[in-house]
């Protein structure tokens, strides 16, 4: 079974206090939501929630237990927040090479401007009329 889950589900109940409100709540069924509450207590060795047939309280340690869970939920919705902003965007560094003249002229502008879109790029722009060797020399583009 998947902790994050586990935990997100013991966080569930911990606010709720209802196994049934949870399980409403995360569409999961109660059953799951027993063996989640089951698994997060045998991975802490520590019951968590005392529970009534009308009522669910957090134990001493289920109380110590929801700190933890929430930094541990919040770094997770964190992490997830930082890689899907890095998607798409660019980074690392374009080699790219061109004549001096045309290079000169429209290159370096627009690569500027381009490089105020895309920070975290690094363009590194080779200008010269002889012909390069673009595999020794690495270059990923060629503009003639």
């Amino acid at each position: 079974m998947d902790k994050l889950t586990a935990i997100k589900v013991f966080l569930t109940v911990a606010e709720t206090g209802s196994f049934t409100a949870t399980a409403e709540q995360l569409e999961i069924s109660k059953p799951m939501i027993s063996r989640y509450v089951a698994l997060m207590e045998e991975w802490l060795n520590a019951r968590l929630f005392q529970r009534s047939t009308r009522k669910v309280a957090l134990t001493d340690a289920g109380e110590q237990a929801v700190l933890f869970c929430q930094k541990i939920a919040n770094l997770t919705a964190e992490m997830e927040q930082e890689i899907m902003a890095q998607q798409g965007e660019l980074r690392g560094v374009l080699r790219v090479t061109s004549s001096q003249m045309f290079g000169a002229y429209h290159l370096v502008q627009a690569i500027n401007q381009f490089l105020r879109l895309h920070p975290k790029l690094n363009i590194q722009l080779f200008l010269s009329d002889q012909q390069m060797d673009l595999i020794s020399e690495r270059i990923e583009m060629q503009i003639p």
